[in-house]
């Protein structure tokens, strides 16, 4: 079901927050500071998101994403350096990326195209 787990020992270096989505998906969402990622799991711990209902792939897919980028420096959207918070509502994830001085809004999509 997947490659990645929650529960594996040693999983997180310095995690910082951690949310529960309150509507059916049951994501969790973790912030990591020391690799300056945000982790997203299934309600079972699974890392990644269901994919599509009309999809051929049957394992989660990874939506986990972060780094400092290059030189220790945000140099994308994707790239956090000090994520300390999240909250997630109607498919919205909100990071607060610390390091960067910044609110990242990000929308969880498994639409294929």
């Amino acid at each position: 079901k997947a490659d990645r787990f929650m529960y594996e020992s040693f999983r997180f270096k310095e995690p910082q927050d951690i949310y529960f989505a309150p509507d059916a998906s049951g994501y969790i969402f973790v912030t990591d500071k020391a690799t300056d990622s945000l982790y997203i799991f299934s309600n079972v711990g699974f890392e990644g998101v269901n994919p599509p209902a009309n999809s051929n792939v049957k394992k989660q897919i990874i939506a986990s994403f972060g780094g400092s980028g290059i030189d220790g420096k945000a140099s994308g959207p994707f790239n956090l350096i000090d994520p300390t918070g999240v909250c997630y509502n109607r498919r919205a994830i909100l990071v607060a990326d610390k390091g960067n001085n910044r609110i990242c809004r990000y929308i969880l999509n498994t639409d294929l195209q």
